[in-house]
């Protein structure tokens, strides 16, 4: 049950805080801090991996175009080939 007033939504915790000592308290902060610089960390190096990417990107686009150019030129030639033999006179 809820120590609260009729139609309220929340209830209020019957629970006791825990005294905790300093040395506890500092624990806990320096546990806190650990996982705050990993954490921090982690981020940074995601950010560095995201500007990366986004450096290379255009390069990579550039040798992708100029793959798939060279791809069709060589198609085309392949094709115009064809069409010479299946063109020729058949005497």
């Amino acid at each position: 049950m809820c120590s609260s007033p009729k139609g309220s939504g929340q209830c209020f915790r019957q629970t006791k805080r825990k005294e905790v000592s300093r040395s506890e308290y500092q624990e806990y902060a320096s546990m806190i801090q650990r996982a705050s610089a990993v954490y921090d960390r982690i981020e940074q190096e995601k950010a560095e991996k995201r500007l990366l990417l986004a450096n290379q990107e255009p390069l990579n686009n550039i040798a992708q175009t100029q793959l798939l150019k060279d791809q069709n030129n060589v198609q085309t030639g392949m094709l115009s080939a064809v069409k010479k033999i299946i063109l020729q006179a058949v005497f």
